[in-house]
């Protein structure tokens, strides 16, 4: 049940996130690139806050992305110039994220890990102790050891 949960709640962001995308198309650079008083920054900084976030939380959980968005910390906007280069980033992120959900099984098979799960003998690699301290709790309690 949670597995198909979380699917769910992925797929609805990919929509929430593509339409937002769409939207911001009808901005000019200027509007694209000016500081506003919400958010990261500008529209740009803001979008590419939320991919780093939705990245964060692949890595942390396991998944995979290519070489080039694998590193530590936040991603930077000015890589991302334009909405092609936010939508590329939108589209990798994403698919990345997708191809991991899917993977996903109940509680006691999941491929869920944590980034500290290969330094813990004790523990199962698959529980909260091993995930960021704000880890969606409803995951957490389906994952404990």
């Amino acid at each position: 049940m949670l597995v198909a949960a979380l699917q769910a709640l992925y797929a609805y962001n990919t929509l929430a996130t593509e339409r937002i995308l769409d939207t911001t198309s009808a901005l000019s650079v200027e509007q694209w690139l000016a500081p506003q008083t919400a958010g990261r920054g500008s529209v740009r900084d803001t979008l590419v806050h939320l991919m780093s976030g939705q990245r964060g939380w692949l890595l942390a959980w396991g998944g995979t992305l290519p070489p080039e968005l694998s590193g530590p910390g936040q991603l930077m906007p000015e890589p991302y110039p334009d909405l092609a280069a936010v939508r590329s980033l939108f589209n990798t992120v994403d698919g990345a994220t997708r191809a991991f959900v899917d993977t996903l099984t109940e509680a006691g098979s999941s491929p869920v890990r944590g980034p500290r799960a290969a330094s813990s003998s004790a523990c199962c690699g698959r529980c909260c102790c091993t995930w960021p301290t704000t880890a969606p709790s409803t995951a957490v309690r389906s994952l404990r050891c």
